[in-house]
């Protein structure tokens, strides 16, 4: 289970660095540059099926659509990249100091007196 949360945990932090790249590169490209992208890697698609609705949605979207557009996603993906990245790394951390925690709660706990009965003292 312990291996499966770190795997968790580095997905979620590979996620984010891969958000914060792609969106430093919307946000850097033109949008000349962008819809080349775009028709280079969806031409192999459009050939294999001309009325695929999925990218003349995203075709017309991109030819249509104003800077402002492109910079609100830009900005969106990379912002959520660093905030997985951000997240990522403060559950490891948590992770351990909670361990850490942990080995100070126990050391104190050792150090509270105890009544005949078992419970702590009264302060």
């Amino acid at each position: 289970m312990h291996n499966l949360f770190e795997f968790g945990l580095a997905l979620k932090g590979f996620n984010g660095l891969w958000q914060t790249v792609n969106g430093t590169i919307i946000l850097l490209a033109s949008k000349a540059t962008l819809e080349q992208w775009f028709i280079a890697l969806a031409y192999p698609e459009l050939l294999g099926d001309s009325n695929d609705k999925v990218i003349a949605f995203i075709a017309r979207t991109l030819l249509d659509s104003a800077t402002s557009t492109k910079m609100f996603a830009a900005l969106y993906i990379l912002l959520h990249g660093l905030l997985n990245i951000f997240l990522a790394v403060q559950l490891y951390r948590e992770k351990q100091w909670h361990e850490y925690k942990f080995h100070i709660t126990k050391k104190q706990r050792a150090e509270i007196p105890l009544t005949q009965d078992g419970s702590s003292a009264p302060a």
